[in-house]
Formats: structure tokens, C-alpha cells, sequence
């Protein structure tokens, strides 16, 4: 996808929001950018995320159109792209920027220090230099923090639970080696999934720039690694219609890291926070600072809320039978 197509589905979103304005309001909505990783999704899945959105903007007292109008924009796949858009959209100097991924918070903390920016779903925030503290962030960043990471290294622990005799598994990472292989935050984590897998008794085959091969691709890089299973890091799969058709076409479970929204679509198995949970305390820290709160003193929030699903379904087709130990811990069997 090119960059004229990402800023076009953002913009378009842009004028849909400013339709909703209402007549005679006495004073014009805040603008506010959510700057999302990754590729454009469907129509459907932009509409159903706005609707949402929206849903918890009307709950803190605000009204899309009168109050607020959120624009969605996508970053893609491209770090300089990304990079580029970010700029623009300091540039273009809104209200408040609200993000869901580390590299997209870092370009806003060197681009600006004075637009507030809200991050989401992002693993120790502080490791990566975004803020100070989780207690006071200082600056004018500050968010909500996920067990994305953690998750992760107990999905290695689920790995040899669900399959016994497993020796190897596949990560599959966005990372750039050239880029990012002497970036201390990558190392530190690289370094933990390896000595991690070790101590439960597998081999961690690492597959970079997972986001980048195509669905075939992505599916001989697995089946390259002869792995067991595979767990993807921040979830470099590009649709959900992907999430299942890569596991029954390399005939690996994928566990990902992630609330039970991929288990729904055929996901084998997820552990995580619910993204829905994360992006209403993101809003709610957003209203506070848009009715004058300072980020520097709004302590990050930690969503706690680890949620297990399995799918049932995708058990049967990969041939798999889940232990009864996964099952009563789960809290969604997907049928």
C-alpha cells in the first residue's frame, strides 16, 4: 500500500467526522489523531472500530462531531513512511495524538513536546525510553501499559503445555535486523524469549520482518523453521481471514499474545488484554488532558486484565487436542 492510499483513508475519515458537527455549536471539536500501525484494514472493520470509539467518547460527556473528531490514520509497514506521516501530522497541529505502538511514539516524542500524546497496548514504556516513570511520565506523553511482553513469555510456558513433545517454536517479529539489531530494548527482549524458551525445553527460531512477506511467504518461512508452533510478536498478520489460513497451511497452532479477538477468527490459542479495554482507558486519559490535565502528571495505566481463548475448531482441523488443564483455565472456548 502506498502512502497516498494510507493519508486517503485517513482523510476520508477526517471529512466524515466534520459532517457530524453540529449546527450553531459554539465552539469547533477538538481534533484528535489516532495514529494506528499497520496497513489500512476494510471498511467494516474501520466503521466498526469508529462506531466503537465513538460509543466511549459519548460515555466521558464528549460528542463526535460537537466535541471531538477522531481521525483515524495508518502508518503501514514502512518505518520512513511512517516516519513522514508523523511529521505531517505534527505539522498539521491537532489537539492531541493518541498511538498504539512503540516506534510510532518515539517519531511523536522527537517531533513534538508540547502536543499531548496518549500511547496504547505499548510493553514497559519506560524501557523504551517513552517515559520517565510509569508514575509521573513527565513530558507530555503518557498512556496505557499492556502485558504484551509478559504474555509472551508465558505463551512458551502454554506451548509446552498444549504440546508435550514440541522442541521448537517460531517467533515471528516485525523487527529489522539491520535496523534494529543493536537497539538494547530489542536485545533485552530477544535475549529473555530465547533464555525463557531454553528453561521450558525449546528452540526459538526467530522470523524478521514477519509484516513484510506475503501470506505464502510467511507461511514456507514457517514451515523453514520446523517448528511446532508459532507465536507472533505484536501481531505481524495482516488480516483476520490470515490468522487462520496461515496455521492450517503451515499446520502449526499459532499462539498469540493478544485479548480473545484473533481466537474469535480462528486463532488457536490467546493470551492477552482485550484491545477494546485498552482503547477505553486511552480515551479516558485523553479527556482528562483535553479538559486540561498535564500528561507530565498522569500516571501510565497498567491493564492488567489477561484473558485465555482457545478455538476449538482450529483444535480439530490442526488435530490437536487441547489439555483439560488449558480448558478449564480458558475464558472463551470458541466452539
Amino acid at each position: 500500500m502506498d502512502r497516498r492510499r494510507v493519508l486517503v483513508a485517513s482523510l476520508g475519515l477526517m471529512a466524515l467526522g466534520s459532517s457530524w458537527k453540529t449546527a450553531g455549536a459554539p465552539a469547533r471539536p477538538k481534533r484528535v489523531i489516532f495514529f494506528v500501525a499497520g496497513e489500512v484494514p476494510s471498511e467494516g472493520g474501520i466503521e466498526n472500530s469508529r462506531r466503537t470509539r465513538n460509543s466511549v467518547w459519548t460515555a466521558h460527556g464528549l460528542v463526535p462531531g460537537r466535541d471531538v473528531v477522531e481521525t483515524f490514520v495508518y502508518s503501514g509497514n514502512d518505518s520512513e513512511r511512517a516516519a513522514g506521516i508523523a511529521r505531517e501530522l505534527v505539522a498539521s497541529r491537532p489537539a492531541i495524538i493518541l498511538t498504539n505502538a512503540a516506534s510510532q511514539t518515539k517519531f511523536f516524542k522527537q517531533l513534538t513536546r508540547d502536543i499531548p500524546i496518549v500511547f496504547v497496548g505499548i510493553s514497559d514504556p519506560v524501557l523504551h525510553g517513552i517515559v520517565r516513570s510509569l508514575g509521573r511520565p513527565g513530558g507530555n506523553i503518557t498512556g496505557v501499559s499492556s502485558e504484551l511482553f509478559d504474555a509472551q513469555l508465558k505463551l512458551l510456558e502454554i506451548v509446552k503445555e498444549v504440546l508435550p513433545r514440541a522442541r521448537r517454536v517460531a517467533w515471528l517479529t516485525g523487527v529489522d535486523p539491520d535496523e534494529d539489531g543493536n537497539d538494547p530494548v530489542w536485545l533485552r527482549i530477544r535475549a529473555d524469549m530465547a533464555s525463557k524458551a531454553a528453561r521450558v525445553g525449546l528452540d526459538l527460531s526467530i522470523i524478521y520482518l514477519a509484516q513484510k512477506l506475503s501470506g505464502d511467504a510467511r507461511v514456507q518461512a514457517l514451515r523453514g523453521t520446523h517448528a511446532d508452533g508459532f507465536i507472533p510478536y505484536s501481531n505481524p498478520l495482516s488480516s483476520s481471514g490470515e490468522v487462520l489460513s496461515i496455521q492450517l497451511a503451515s499446520g502449526m497452532p499459532g499462539f498469540f499474545a493478544a485479548g480473545p479477538g484473533p481466537a474469535r477468527v480462528g486463532a488457536f490459542l490467546t493470551l492477552g488484554s482485550p484491545f477494546r479495554d485498552m482503547w477505553k482507558l486511552q480515551i479516558a486519559i485523553a479527556v482528562r488532558i483535553l479538559r486540561g490535565e498535564d500528561p507530565a502528571a498522569i500516571p501510565v495505566q497498567l491493564d492488567s486484565r489477561v484473558l485465555l481463548a482457545v478455538n476449538m475448531k482450529t483444535a480439530r482441523a490442526l488435530e490437536i487436542e487441547i489439555p483439560g488443564s488449558i480448558l478449564a483455565r480458558a475464558d472463551e472456548v470458541i466452539q
